[in-house]
């Protein structure tokens, strides 16, 4: 990516974002609002694999696709799986 600095900054937003994205989703899942979740689901799943953090995508994917389909019933559990892998991607982080 070049620019060490440039590249710190792009993961200090990533987890900035990341972290605020997640709390996103599970006030969505609460409100059982299946637009919001997708997109935020969607758009955290794809900022992680561009990260290279696959676990945090994947479980995203798997937010995404519940919402995607109406059936956010029983979703919430789904929150620790994401949280627990933004949490190991971001210690594997070089900054």
């Amino acid at each position: 990516m070049g620019d060490p600095e440039f590249v710190a900054e792009l993961l200090d937003t990533f987890a900035a974002e990341a972290s605020a994205m997640i709390g996103g989703l599970d006030e969505a899942i609460g409100e059982k609002s299946d637009e919001t979740v997708w997109r935020v689901a969607h758009t955290l799943k794809s900022n992680a694999a561009t990260f290279g953090a696959m676990a945090l995508s994947d479980a995203c994917r798997a937010l995404e696709a519940l919402a995607k389909n109406g059936a956010l019933d029983g979703a919430g559990v789904l929150i620790l799986p994401v949280l627990s892998a933004l949490m190991t991607s971001l210690g594997l982080l070089p900054y």
